[in-house]
C-alpha cells in the first residue's frame, strides 16, 4: 500500500495535464491527478490518446453550450454510478495482478479475458456516455431518450458501434477515434459466453460464432503476451475517455459545483482511502475500527520513522529531460495534521458525523494524544476551520514535526528554487 514516488507521479502530472488546465486543482483533485498521469506511464499513453482526452473536453463543452443539463445530469450519475461498478472492475485487476502466481494456462486465461469483458461491459459502456449522448441529441436525434440518465444504459458494444459507422467527423475531431482499440469479438469469448479453446501449444483460440445459427465463422488465434497487449490497449483507450471529463470539469469550475454525486462508501472501502490519506502525512494508521451503524470510529495513528539519507537527486524518463529532486522540510502541527484526517474520514462517510477514539504516537512510539470525541463536536468540521472539536477526553497536543516533501524541478534550478522558496517564507513570517 506505499504510495508511488510522489516526484514521477508530479514530473508525469506536468507533462501530460498541466498544458491543458486552465485552472489549478483542489489539492484531492491533484492527488488523483498525479496517481492518473503515473497510470498513463504505465501504461504506454501517447499523443493520440491525449489528443482522444481533448475530444472529450470539447464534446462536453458543446454539449454544455448546447444544454447545460445534459452535462450535469449524466456526469452526476456517471460519478455517482462508477463507484460501485469500479468495485468489480478493482477485483478483476487484483485477479490480474497475482497472473505470475498462476501455474495453469488456462485459469490466467479466464482471468484475462474476465477482465477484458469487464472494462468493456462497465468502464466503455460508462465513459462513452457523454460522446454517445451527443451523437444521439444533434447528429443522429432519431436515437435521442426522454431521460438523460438512460444514456448510461445503453450497451458499450451500440455506442461503440453508432460512433465507429459516423459517415462525417465532428467539429470536436474525428468522433471515430475513440471506438478504436476495443475489441467486441474478444468481450465475447470470456466469461459468460466460453466461447474459446486452448490448444496443445497453450495458445487461445477464440471462436467467433454467428448470432443467429451460433456455428463458428472465425477462429482467432492468440498467445497469453498477445492477450496481455490487448488488455494493455484498451486500457491505453479508456485512459482518455474518464480523464476528458475531469479535464473539463477543472476548467469549468461553475459546472462543476453543480456536479454532486451520491456515493456511499463501504467501511472497508473507508479504511483503505483513509489509510492513503494517512500515509500522505507520513504516518500509518495502524488501527481503524468503525462501527457497523456508523457512530463510533477509532483509530490508532503512528508518525512514520523517516530514516536520514541523501538528499535530492535526478529523475530520468524517456522521452523527458532529466530534473532534479529537491527536498523540502515543512514543519506541522499534529493536531492540525489530526484535525484534517478526522475531517477527511467526515467527508468520506457524507458528512453524517460519528463518535472518535483517537491514539496518536510520535516516532519514538511515546503516545502524544489519547482523545476522544463526541459526534456533536466532529460535526463543527463539516462546517469549516473556525470551528474546532473539543475534546470530551484527553488533551491536545501542540507539537510539530518535519513533513519531509520531495518535488521535481527543472534540472539545474536546486539553487533558484531554495532562494525563491525561502522568500516566500520571510514574507509570510512578516506577516
Amino acid at each position: 500500500m506505499d504510495p508511488r514516488p510522489m516526484p514521477m507521479q508530479q514530473k508525469f502530472y506536468e507533462d501530460i495535464f498541466l498544458p491543458h488546465l486552465k485552472n489549478q486543482p483542489d489539492g484531492e483533485t491533484l492527488l488523483y491527478l498525479y496517481d492518473r498521469a503515473f497510470t498513463a506511464w504505465t501504461i504506454g499513453v501517447s499523443k493520440e490518446e491525449i489528443e482522444n482526452m481533448l475530444i472529450i473536453q470539447k464534446t462536453c463543452n458543446a454539449l454544455a453550450d448546447k444544454n447545460e443539463k445534459i452535462v450535469t445530469t449524466l456526469i452526476t450519475e456517471l460519478w455517482s454510478k462508477m463507484h460501485d461498478e469500479r468495485v468489480i472492475t478493482e477485483r478483476c485487476m487484483q485477479k490480474v495482478s497475482s497472473l505470475n502466481e498462476i501455474d495453469d494456462i488456462g485459469e490466467r486465461y479466464d482471468i484475462l479475458l474476465e477482465y477484458y469483458k469487464t472494462l468493456f461491459e462497465t468502464e466503455l459502456r460508462m465513459w462513452l456516455t457523454l460522446p454517445y449522448a451527443y451523437l444521439c441529441e444533434f447528429i443522429e436525434p432519431k436515437l435521442k431518450k426522454a431521460e438523460y440518465e438512460d444514456y448510461i444504459l445503453v450497451p458499450a458494444g451500440t455506442k461503440r458501434y453508432k460512433i465507429k459507422s459516423l459517415k462525417n467527423p465532428t467539429f470536436q475531431g474525428d468522433f471515430r477515434r475513440l471506438s478504436i482499440g476495443f475489441d467486441n469479438k474478444i468481450r465475447n469469448a470470456g466469461k459468460g459466453h466460453n466461447n474459446y479453446e486452448i490448444t496443445d501449444s497453450d495458445t487461445l483460440v477464440l471462436l467467433v460464432k454467428h448470432p443467429k445459427t451460433h456455428k463458428v465463422i472465425e477462429r482467432i488465434e492468440l498467445d497469453e503476451r498477445e492477450l496481455k497487449a490487448k488488455v494493455k490497449l484498451m486500457e491505453r483507450k479508456l485512459w482518455p475517455l474518464e480523464m476528458g471529463i475531469v479535464i473539463y470539469l477543472i476548467n469549468n469550475p461553475t459546472i462543476k459545483s453543480k456536479i454532486q454525486p451520491k456515493i456511499d462508501y463501504k467501511i472497508k472501502e473507508i479504511e483503505r482511502i483513509l489509510w492513503e490519506f494517512v500515509k500522505q502525512r507520513q504516518m500509518t494508521m495502524k488501527k481503524f475500527s468503525f462501527s457497523k451503524d456508523r457512530n463510533h470510529l477509532e483509530l490508532e495513528l503512528h508518525k512514520d520513522v523517516i530514516l536520514a539519507g541523501k538528499k535530492g537527486g535526478k529523475l530520468h524518463m524517456d522521452g523527458s529531460s532529466p530534473s532534479d529532486i529537491f527536498t523540502d522540510e515543512v514543519e506541522v502541527n499534529y493536531d492540525e495534521q489530526i484535525m484534517g484526517i478526522i475531517e477527511y474520514a467526515l467527508h468520506l462517510n457524507r458528512k453524517n458525523t460519528f463518535n472518535v477514539k483517537i491514539k496518536v504516537y510520535d516516532e519514538s512510539n511515546d503516545c502524544l494524544m489519547d482523545l476522544e470525541f463526541d459526534k456533536d463536536e466532529i460535526a463543527k468540521l463539516a462546517l469549516g476551520k473556525k470551528q474546532k472539536p473539543k475534546p470530551i477526553k484527553g488533551e491536545i497536543c501542540k507539537k510539530t514535526y518535519k513533513l519531509i516533501i520531495e518535488q521535481a524541478i527543472p534540472e539545474g534550478t536546486k539553487d533558484i528554487y531554495k532562494k525563491a522558496l525561502d522568500e516566500i517564507r520571510k514574507q509570510k513570517k512578516n506577516c
